[in-house]
């Protein structure tokens, strides 16, 4: 492979650009697992494509796609998931909203366990 460096980044006679995606500002507000793709879409049936297809697929050059998703530690996610269900707990005589929010905590955290799925962010 032919790489030079003297103006920018060729690899043979091409020129290489580099862009990145990292404000949260530069992204849309929601995200949907995935969209219609109205060119192979027809009125009876959906062609559905990924949202980040725009900047892989789709992209109307040669490129190079790189992604990286961070996840949070599990364990200390649940583990402050825990310590609010049992302060909502303790907090649920003197409030009725507590108590609602109780016993919402109390069935994500069974359904998390019961499923082995992994936790949201940390709240």
């Amino acid at each position: 492979m032919d790489l030079d460096l003297t103006n920018g980044l060729k690899v043979g006679a091409e020129f290489c650009q580099m862009f990145s995606v990292a404000n949260l500002d530069d992204l849309p507000t929601a995200v949907e697992t995935d969209i219609r793709y109205e060119p192979y879409s027809t009125e009876h049936s959906d062609f559905p494509i990924s949202f980040a297809a725009p900047l892989g697929l789709l992209l109307g050059t040669n490129h190079i796609l790189n992604q990286y998703v961070f996840l949070d530690n599990s364990q200390k996610t649940v583990k402050t998931f825990e310590q609010k269900k049992d302060r909502l707990n303790s907090l649920s005589l003197y409030s009725r909203q507590n108590a609602i929010n109780f016993e919402y905590y109390n069935a994500f955290l069974n359904e998390l366990i019961a499923h082995k799925r992994r936790p949201p962010s940390t709240p």
